[in-house]
């Protein structure tokens, strides 16, 4: 894919139109090359040069004008990247380096005794949101300025000056370890072992001697739960992680807290939490948690937890039998035009799920069909475990719909597209599910016989029930529905232990 198409295709609809003021921010003009040249690019199909060339200058194709409006985007892309990261950074970092200019000023000017209290209050706030950097510098000027009108001692703040490089260094020294503790996750991940992410974390945390430090800074704390979260999305082991999450949140919101600067790690944390409990078939313990997020949200407006949170909410309705709930809840978020594209494509995806729960299979077809994209161009933006649940809920519905050409026609796809990919050991269920499916394909009739069943049965290699991942749990279920003959619905429900 073009590099430039690339990096706009990260835009989301509401950042695509933002960008588009921007660009004619300094001048209007209805006739502008590199606006043209981004409206091309944001299609979903590729566009060869030529095509873009050719479209741009239809009387004269114009390769070197091309290449002088591509290079003119390309900079205003990064202007507005720039431009956006600084708001959304500025939060965090801006009051204090603005304290810290406006102190700098006083000093300049004079008024040494205001510009004290400028530091203090800079420092102050640099320490509550965990900018130890900044409060580094901020203590530099103090120490600079130590026998000015007004500031403190030079004992306490030379203490200052030692606590805080401490922690300087132990953010340092938690950057390395953090990078150790990621690669061993992912070797662990790659050979198929068990992750013991309480022994893998200890040792590397206590190797770099920061055992007694992570559970008192709340970010730091927060991006190693995240860490490990990469990894359990990849081997399902949501049975293992909870404790560990629920352990470290508990040791933070203990001591130190949560401060209000710490506002969206603690949305975060807690968003994380209902997610894997919901994974771990605790529905109603989810929905509790998602509630408590509720004040929070309702406190500051986050864009990016509010359409999760309803996507998770919908998601444990539907567990709970309440689809008609879930099914209105995520056709309300569809409403949304501004809806970044994962959210999209969650949203549809698990709609076309819930609707062929309740039998309604050629509507779950109607919402399925409005993902245009190919899977190629879903994976680059979901990963491939977004697009084989995707194929596998296009396969059951076809089925459903009583249209084997459809059927065979998916399965040759996933082995074409997803086949090597699925040779890992933790796909080994799926290889097993789509043999079975070609099974039914073939003989219809067998699939409610005794021996086929027992062939299910045997075939598969499920961890013990509690431990399942549910969303295997979910395809697995239809296949049983199928072989009792009884409504898949009903099946699910019974698998995950709520009849």
């Amino acid at each position: 894919m073009d590099d430039l198409k690339t990096i706009i295709a990260t835009f989301s609809a509401e950042e695509q139109k933002r960008f588009a003021q921007f660009v004619q921010r300094q001048r209007t003009r209805k006739d502008r090359k590199d606006l043209q040249l981004f409206r091309l690019l944001r299609q979903a199909r590729d566009v060869s040069t030529e095509e873009l060339s050719q479209r741009l200058y239809p009387e004269a194709p114009n390769p070197v004008a091309y290449y002088a409006v591509r290079q003119r985007l390309l900079q205003q892309v990064i202007e507005f990247i720039l431009l956006k990261r600084w708001q959304d950074d500025q939060a965090q970092t801006a009051s204090i380096t603005g304290l810290l200019s406006l102190a700098e000023y006083l000093l300049e000017s004079g008024h040494d005794a205001l510009a004290w209290q400028f530091l203090r209050k800079a420092a102050q706030q640099a320490e509550e949101r965990e900018q130890f950097d900044l409060l580094q510098t901020v203590l530099h000027r103090q120490l600079e300025h130590a026998d000015s009108d007004g500031a403190e001692p030079l004992e306490e703040l030379i203490t200052r000056w030692q606590a805080n490089r401490q922690r300087v260094d132990e953010e340092a020294r938690a950057t390395v370890a953090y990078s150790v503790i990621r690669q061993r996750l992912q070797n662990a991940k790659q050979q198929g072992l068990v992750l013991d992410f309480e022994a893998i974390v200890e040792e590397v945390l206590r190797t770099y001697d920061l055992t007694g430090v992570v559970g008192k800074r709340p970010r730091l704390a927060f991006q190693l739960v995240q860490m490990a979260r990469s990894a359990v999305l990849v081997r399902k082991d949501f049975y293992a992680f909870e404790p560990f999450l629920l352990e470290r949140y508990r040791q933070v919101a203990a001591e130190p807290g949560f401060g209000p600067h710490h506002w969206s790690l603690q949305v975060g944390w807690l968003y994380l939490i209902a997610h894997v409990q919901y994974r771990n078939r605790k529905f109603r313990a989810s929905l509790d948690t998602l509630a408590s997020l509720q004040p929070l949200l309702a406190h500051k407006h986050h864009p990016q937890f509010q359409p999760a949170s309803a996507l998770l909410r919908a998601a444990n309705q539907a567990m709970l039998g309440e689809l008609p709930a879930a099914i209105a809840q995520l056709e309300a978020l569809l409403q949304h035009s501004a809806l970044p594209v994962p959210v999209q494509l969650n949203a549809r995806l698990n709609l076309a799920f819930y609707l062929f729960q309740t039998g309604d299979y050629r509507q779950a077809n109607r919402v399925l069909q409005a993902i245009r994209h190919t899977d190629g161009w879903c994976e680059k933006k979901m990963g491939k475990e977004w697009v084989l649940k995707r194929n596998l809920s296009e396969l059951i519905l076809h089925y459903e719909l009583g249209d084997p050409d459809l059927v065979e026609q998916k399965l040759r796809s996933i082995d074409r597209r997803l086949g090597k990919w699925l040779q890992q050991p933790a796909y080994a269920n799926v290889r097993v599910y789509l043999q079975f499916l070609k099974k039914m394909l073939a003989q219809p009739t067998q699939v409610t016989h005794e021996a086929f069943q027992q062939d299910v049965e045997a075939s598969f290699a499920f961890a013990p029930t509690e431990q399942e991942d549910l969303q295997s749990m979910q395809f697995y279920a239809w296949l049983k529905a199928k072989m009792v003959r009884r409504p898949y619905a009903e099946v699910l429900r019974e698998l995950t232990h709520l009849l």
